[in-house]
Order: structure tokens, then C-alpha cells, then sequence
């Protein structure tokens, strides 16, 4: 297996464990809320896994990187969701 591959596997892995750590961890709900701050590093690592994945097809474990990439993608879309949610909660709430 290439290095390449064994470190975007390892960066997923960290990625997720922080932003999944983050999330159960959290104290109260105003520390829940601030898991959206993962948004970039989801988006980044995710569009390097596929991209990685896609350029080392055939090769032991390739195949595995787009999954973890559209997986950190999707966390990435669901922070932005949740980021504009509370922005229009507050928004009312001061309404």
C-alpha cells in the first residue's frame, strides 16, 4: 500500500474522530453547537480523500477513500445546515 493512501487514511480517521469526539463529548448545548467549526477541515479532507482515491484506483485500500471522503463531505453539509439553523433560531428569538 502506498504512503499516500495510509496517511489520507489516517487523516480521515482523525478528522471524524475529532469532529464525532466533539459532538458526544460536548458539555452543554452551547458547546454541541460549536461542531460546526469542523466544517472546513470536513470539506477539505473529504474532497482530498475522493481525489486521492480517484487518481490511485487498483491499488490496495483506494477503493476505501472516496467513501470516507463523500462520509466527511456529508458532515461537512450537515455543520453547514446546523450553523444556518441556529442563525435563524437566534434571529427569532430576538424577534
Amino acid at each position: 500500500m502506498k504512503p499516500i493512501l495510509i496517511l489520507m487514511l489516517a487523516v480521515d480517521a482523525a478528522i471524524f474522530l475529532l469532529a464525532v469526539y466533539d459532538v458526544v463529548f460536548a458539555r452543554g448545548a452551547a458547546d454541541r453547537r460549536n461542531w460546526s467549526r469542523f466544517t472546513l477541515p470536513l470539506m477539505i479532507g473529504g474532497i482530498a480523500s475522493i481525489q486521492v482515491g480517484e487518481r490511485h484506483a487498483g491499488v490496495a485500500a483506494a477503493e476505501v477513500l472516496p467513501f470516507f471522503g463523500a462520509l466527511l463531505l456529508g458532515m461537512a453539509v450537515m455543520s453547514i445546515l446546523v450553523r444556518l439553523g441556529e442563525g435563524r433560531r437566534a434571529r427569532a428569538s430576538r424577534s
